[in-house]
């Protein structure tokens, strides 16, 4: 006796229908804000038609001066009603236009590759999803040089509303394509404009320069008692000026920063003896000198060999976007698959800490220590969550560098990769911090910018840190005697 199957419709999941149908669909309409070529900020709607007159649209915000798609959403098979609340919604601050497809799909992919070049992820849902609303990116499109960044270089925009954002960016950047290849533009102390014409409004254009140093060779005096006497009034005078903006809570702006700069770091420099200040330097280029910086850890250090082909490529992938995306729980997913495996447990680690969540590093941690004593990044983190706890045993002692000691020795390697040595530098600069061992921080920062910008970015908190300290410094040992300000 036979059986009768009844046969049941099956629905896609709008992903799923849009991975493998979307294609398929004509192109309704591409629309994009008006201001694109200026503001290089895109707001981009693809929208496809049903046969029987829906939308499947996908949205895709594109940064083509640096970012690339910082955002993407999509909505399958919505009413055209539907369709044009979804644009009324976004356009309460740009005015859209029309184009035709191809010039929206070569803008998408222009900030999409030139971002990838850079290796900044994209955001997860474009390869997801929203992609195949796109034709596939082939020969078929034709080609439009569509310009990112400025003349090719790429360009960062910073101030309040995206601080943290571009703060990440920039460090992205100065390991990617050192300090010298990528422009900061601030934009704190300017006033909000929504008609912001990138190409011909020069006051945006600020790059962050003061807060970079000189060789400490360059501040040291020629005529140390008339200079010094000078630079305390000049000192005395700033020191006037700084505290009525911060008293008024005005902004800084109308004082002359890179001035101020200079003359705290004659003041500094000088107060010490300079062959002592040579000794810290040579001291601190010594002990963080490696042979090579890799850009990949070591096969010992990933417990797996990073071939193109090896299943653990995607997951290595992974791994790294949810430490640039601090993603607390796409790395705990990983885990799960993979708990055997210290590299990506010390990454989730170095996630829960970038993350302010030291209590839940420290427990993950004190297992892990178990498991593997002796892994580096392990180690070196235990050391940074008790910075402050007497009578803990060390990976190394400060005491190391003062006697010449070298990080290659103590590890016993010559090389480390670029992960391994950013967690290694920001536990010396805690320490440091930490211990208030100002010439040596400014040492460190020094060597670091000069030697290794293509390595590890000095982050715009810690430099202005230093700077503070050296402001301190100056006014408990010269302004305080006013003896000396005749």
């Amino acid at each position: 006796m036979s059986k009768k199957h009844k046969l049941t419709n099956i629905t896609l999941s709008p992903q799923k229908y849009i991975r493998e149908n979307a294609r398929k669909l004509p192109v309704y309409e591409c629309l994009i804000n008006s201001n694109w070529k200026e503001s290089k900020m895109c707001t981009v709607f693809i929208a496809r038609e049903h046969k029987q007159g829906n939308i499947t649209v996908g949205l895709y915000l594109v940064d083509l001066l640096c970012a690339g798609i910082k955002d993407t959403h999509y909505q399958q098979n919505i009413t055209k009603s539907k369709y044009n609340d979804l644009i009324s919604g976004n356009n309460l601050n740009d005015a859209f236009s029309k184009i035709d497809y191809t010039l929206a799909h070569n803008i998408i992919y222009a900030g999409h590759d030139f971002a990838v070049d850079l290796n900044i992820p994209q955001h997860k849902d474009f390869n997801k999803v929203t992609q195949f609303i796109l034709d596939e990116d082939n020969d078929d499109i034709e080609l439009i040089d569509i310009e990112c960044g400025e003349n090719g270089i790429p360009v960062i925009f910073i101030g309040e509303e995206n601080f943290n954002e571009a703060q990440k960016l920039i460090t992205h950047l100065e390991n990617e394509v050192g300090p010298e290849n990528f422009i900061v533009y601030d934009m704190f102390d300017d006033d909000d404009d929504d008609n912001f014409d990138y190409e011909h409004d020069d006051s945006f254009k600020k790059p962050i320069e003061w807060l970079n140093s000189l060789s400490f060779e360059n501040y040291i005096y020629k005529q140390p008692l008339l200079e010094r006497h000078e630079d305390i009034k000049l000192a005395k005078e700033h020191d006037i000026q700084l505290s009525k903006a911060e008293q008024s809570n005005d902004s800084f702006s109308d004082i002359n920063m890179q001035e101020v700069t200079d003359c705290i770091n004659r003041l500094y420099y000088n107060h010490f003896d300079t062959q002592n200040i040579a000794t810290i330097k040579k001291n601190i280029s010594n002990f963080i000198d490696f042979e090579e910086i890799t850009d990949l850890p070591d096969d010992k250090t990933l417990g797996f060999t990073l071939h193109e082909n090896d299943p653990l490529r995607d997951t290595f992938d992974e791994a790294l976007n949810c430490l640039n995306n601090e993603d607390i729980k796409g790395i705990e997913k990983i885990i799960k698959k993979n708990p055997d495996n210290p590299f990506l447990k010390a990454l989730q680690v170095e996630i829960y800490i970038i993350n302010q969540k030291g209590k839940k590093a420290q427990k993950l941690l004190d297992k892990y220590i178990k498991e593997t004593p002796d892994y580096l990044m392990f180690q070196v983190n235990h050391d940074f969550l008790n910075i402050r706890k007497p009578n803990i045993k060390r990976y190394y002692n400060l005491e190391t560098i003062n006697n010449g000691g070298s990080l290659k020795s103590i590890m016993n390697r010559n090389k480390v990769s670029v992960l391994e040595f950013n967690i290694i530098i920001k536990l010396l600069l805690t320490q440091l911090f930490e211990n208030e061992d100002l010439l040596t921080i400014d040492s460190l920062i020094y060597e670091l910018q000069t030697n290794y910008a293509d390595r590890y970015w000095i982050s715009n908190p810690t430099l202005i840190l230093c700077q503070m300290g050296k402001m301190h410094f100056v006014k408990e040992n010269y302004l305080k005697n006013e003896r000396d300000i005749t």
